[in-house]
């Protein structure tokens, strides 16, 4: 909402600086998003009056003018304007002026002849011919005949006006208003407040109810209608001071009525209406919903379809305009319009909501009605219109007027008393200033100060206070938030926030993928529900219990049963933007549909996703598959999972039927019995039918883990063991075994074989080719072998290493390389 401080100073004297005002409006809780100097970039412009005007004797287009600019000599200026006329007063560029845009004007000649300025079109100024509707498009901008000569430019056109733009909340449709806004001033620098109170003479010998007749068929919907006739109504601009105040609130001036009309909703927050009196069918209006099949051509001449479900302003014949967001082209004011009504009115905020989405037209008017208007104002703001009718002498206003009322609301008292928002501040403020603040915001006090407890009426402009901690806020913010001492709840035990365990943990996971490079993606957790049949999930899988949204888009119809989708896009916007590599990773919940007739709710399930592709990587060589292994085991490190267990499982879509394992871990317990193994998880690559349908790289590897199960056994505690004493005996070990056997098995048995005296034991290669046959693959194994007490003898360590072989070959049939 924009409000210039030269309107503002109607309602309250504004006498400290623009920054300061929007600084102390903020504070009491009215907003400044920006301060703008619209005159800032303009110097050395001011008025002239053509006095003397002569053909340029070098030129068949270029007059010669000698310009009064309130000097003893006139300034000749060259000019090529068209609309250049003897008399008419314009702006004039001195030497040294600044225009728009940085344009810097100097004497000069123009073809032999000088030229000490210039004189300027709106344009030059820095406005557009829209915003100045008298205005030549091609042309000097030519001013009032009685505007003085000589004066400066800023003062005439308002460019030494300062316009604030406040951010108002949805709840305060009073400050959609400049009278809102000037009420909250004037409470903010404790200052009187003068509201608008229109005064209309009107003509006795014509009455609005004996030429018009009102019917409100929808009184839900249509709390009160006013309706007021002026004749002999003449079409032309509106004066200069409205125009000027309707272009700093960002609206372009059109003519004297309906700038009328938005002037007053600027104002009073009251969007107004005006129709052609003959364009009324037999004199009557009727508030009615519209007709299945009826259409209507609104002012911007576009023919819109209408159904039952929205309200309309009638005739006894069609549709007039679409109640509180447009009107209709046929009714609407034309230059030889001789009698109009002006319509004000109060409309259903729900409904004129709901009809501008249908239409998709949203209008200033529908802006306010959809924040719920104070129908006390709707005939304050008809009068008002017809007040300005006769200050600006363009009509002649009848008598009274027509209306039609529907249900009406009343403020609800409220019970309060300064104790309690004392207590409920932490403050200690006089009652007396809390009655005074209340007073001047526009409620009725309806008991004493000494009563307990007080009641009041709140106004009815404020829907917003509705209970006891409303008030206490509006106190709070005009005694002033930066008075109010911070301290502790009394008699309260101070508490101070932290994490969960799971959400320490998850913050754990977060930070170890972040550490090792990979990027963090956030993504929706609605998508389409075509998104499974892409991945070639079976009908029968668990990830069918989708949850479906209502009125949704087919795009976003269900809740996620799987990250892997919208990860799948990422990798996708990544790839098709150019990147060779992406490493990312997700912690999302997914939804799991229950019984949604009886009222369960969905089971959210969180998990961590990771997924990785390099566009160098060889289809063979697996580096994606073990650089998330590798991510996988510095998960399972930092949650004091142990060494995760990978066990390859034949796979179907989405993920490739070779080149995929199960995660799991080892439970810890506290018996010597075998620990129980918990699958947690999956580590594969894409199946290509998926990597194409989502238009991936290949060789794109995924790791999934299921959180609730890899949390619920994770530990911070750690078990330390002392360095040791006695050196280790490393040996390594080469085998051949058949391309199916899993280096995992071959080391569990090593382990199983090795101990006591094994301490550690790593795959350091894997190779396939020649001389290798073909189906087997050769393994190599570092071991690393010591005992607690002692140095281990080499007889020792050979012993365990024929032994560990002996178990390999009897297992595996391996063979030593």
């Amino acid at each position: 909402m924009k409000a210039s401080i030269e309107w503002l100073n109607e309602f309250t004297p504004i006498k400290i600086d623009a920054r300061d005002l929007g600084e102390r409006m903020t504070i009491s809780g009215s907003k400044v998003e920006a301060i703008d100097h619209p005159g800032e970039a303009i110097s050395l412009v001011v008025t002239g009056k053509i006095i003397a005007l002569e053909p340029h004797q070098n030129s068949d287009h270029l007059l010669v003018c000698q310009v009064d600019i309130g000097q003893p000599e006139p300034l000749q200026i060259v000019t090529g304007a068209p609309n250049t006329k003897l008399g008419t007063v314009v702006p004039v560029a001195l030497h040294g002026a600044t225009l728009a845009h940085g344009v810097k004007i100097k004497k000069g000649k123009l073809r032999g002849v000088a030229s000490n300025g210039m004189m300027c079109s709106v344009q030059e100024l820095g406005f557009t011919p829209q915003e100045f509707p008298d205005a030549a498009e091609n042309g000097l901008y030519i001013l009032p005949e009685n505007t003085p000569v000589g004066v400066d430019i800023h003062s005439v056109l308002g460019l030494d006006d300062t316009i604030i733009d406040f951010e108002i909340t949805s709840n305060r449709p009073d400050c959609f208003s400049v009278e809102g806004l000037g009420r909250e001033a004037a409470l903010t620098l404790q200052q009187t407040f003068t509201p608008v109170t229109p005064q209309v003479v009107g003509r006795l010998a014509d009455k609005s109810s004996e030429l018009l007749q009102v019917v409100n068929d929808c009184p839900e919907l249509c709390a009160v209608y006013y309706g007021r006739v002026v004749m002999q109504v003449t079409i032309k601009p509106s004066p200069f001071w409205m125009q000027r105040r309707l272009r700093a609130c960002g609206i372009r001036p059109i003519n004297n009525i309906v700038d009328i009309t938005n002037y007053v909703m600027q104002e009073l927050g009251q969007p107004m209406h005006a129709f052609d009196l003959e364009d009324i069918r037999d004199g009557e209006i009727h508030i009615r919903k519209a007709e299945p099949g009826e259409t209507l051509v609104t002012l911007d001449e576009v023919k819109r379809p209408l159904d039952d479900k929205m309200l309309v302003i009638a005739d006894t014949n069609q549709a007039l305009a679409v109640a509180g967001v447009m009107g209709g082209a046929l009714s609407g004011i034309h230059p030889d319009t001789q009698t109009i009504v002006f319509e004000a009115a109060c409309f259903d905020a729900a409904s004129v909501r709901r009809t501008s989405s249908r239409l998709g037209l949203r209008t200033e008017a529908s802006a306010h009605f959809e924040k719920g208007l104070d129908w006390h104002n709707t005939l304050r703001a008809l009068n008002r219109a017809c007040e300005l009718v006769e200050q600006l002498g363009c009509g002649e206003v009848s008598a009274d007027w027509t209306e039609a009322k529907g249900l009406l609301t009343e403020p609800t008292d409220i019970v309060w008393s300064p104790e309690s928002i004392n207590a409920f501040l932490g403050t200690q403020i006089e009652a007396g200033y809390m009655y005074d603040i209340l007073a001047k915001l526009g409620c009725v006090h309806l008991t004493d100060p000494q009563s307990r407890p007080a009641r009041l009426t709140p106004p009815s402009f404020r829907p917003d206070l509705s209970s006891e901690a409303d008030l206490a806020e509006e106190v709070a913010r005009f005694y002033g938030y930066n008075k109010i001492k911070p301290t502790l709840l009394s008699g309260k035990q101070t508490t101070l926030g932290g994490l969960t365990r799971e959400q320490s943990l998850t913050e754990t996971i977060k930070n170890t993928c972040i550490a090792l490079g990979y990027y963090e993606a956030i993504t929706y957790t609605f998508e389409s529900a075509r998104q499974l049949d892409r991945l070639g999930v079976d009908q029968d899988s668990p990830l069918r219990r989708q949850v479906w949204i209502r009125n949704a888009g087919e795009n976003v119809a269900v809740m996620r049963t799987s990250l892997l989708p919208s990860m799948l896009q990422v990798l996708n916007n990544n790839a098709s933007r150019g990147s060779l590599e992406a490493a990312l990773f997700e912690v999302g919940t997914c939804f799991f549909a229950n019984n949604t007739l009886a009222g369960e709710l969905p089971d959210e399930k969180p998990v961590l996703i990771a997924a990785r592709y390099n566009l160098a990587e060889k289809s063979d060589s697996g580096q994606a598959f073990y650089q998330l292994k590798g991510l996988l085991e510095e998960v399972f490190t930092a949650l004091g999972l142990g060494e995760p267990i990978l066990t390859s499982q034949h796979s179907r879509t989405p993920y490739h039927p070779y080149r995929y394992a199960e995660v799991a871990f080892k439970q810890a317990q506290e018996t010597t019995a075998p620990a129980p193994v918990r699958v947690c998880g999956s580590l594969a690559y894409l199946h290509p039918e998926t990597a194409r349908e989502f238009d991936v790289p290949e060789q794109t590897a995924v790791l999934q883990l299921q959180l609730p199960i890899i949390l619920a056994h994770a530990t911070q505690l750690r078990r330390q063991k002392p360095l040791p004493k006695f050196p280790a005996v490393l040996r390594d070990i080469a085998v051949v075994v058949n391309k199916a056997v899993e280096a995992g098995s071959l080391l569990a048995a090593i382990r199983q074989a090795g101990a006591p005296i094994l301490s550690s034991a790593r795959v350091f290669d894997v190779y396939t080719g020649k001389p290798i046959p073909t189906g087997q693959k050769s393994i190599a194994f570092e071991l690393a072998f010591r005992q607690a007490d002692r140095t281990l003898t080499e007889n020792e360590v050979n012993e365990k290493m024929k032994h560990i072989f002996a178990i390999l070959k009897d297992r595996f049939d391996a063979k030593l390389r």
